[in-house]
């Protein structure tokens, strides 16, 4: 027997927080992204000097795909200290008024 579920957002709302990145904030981005294009530069560098396979190819791909996933993950994280930080200290602030 196969069951299948259908996930609905029906009545969901949410609010996009916008933060402006800090120059710190910057900076940790900007590191590992000189990083990243050396490596590429590198890898790209080595592919066009040699007769490079389909194998070799995908490999590249993969670390581009790699590339790419971490810097999201980096930018993410960045959107979201703030605001998780923002929310518990409100959080924090509503219990102990209700408490009191």
């Amino acid at each position: 027997m196969y069951l299948s579920a259908s996930l609905s957002y029906d009545g969901v709302t949410f609010e996009r927080l916008v933060h402006a990145l800090s120059d710190e904030q910057k900076e940790q981005f900007q590191r590992p992204r000189r990083v990243w294009r050396l490596i590429l530069a590198n890898v790209n560098q080595a592919l066009d000097g040699a007769d490079a396979s389909g194998l070799a190819r995908r490999r590249a791909s993969t670390l581009e795909a790699t590339r790419l996933r971490s810097l999201q993950a980096m930018t993410t994280s960045q959107k979201l200290r703030p605001s998780s930080t923002t929310s518990r200290s409100a959080w924090l602030k509503d219990t102990r008024s209700s408490c009191s």
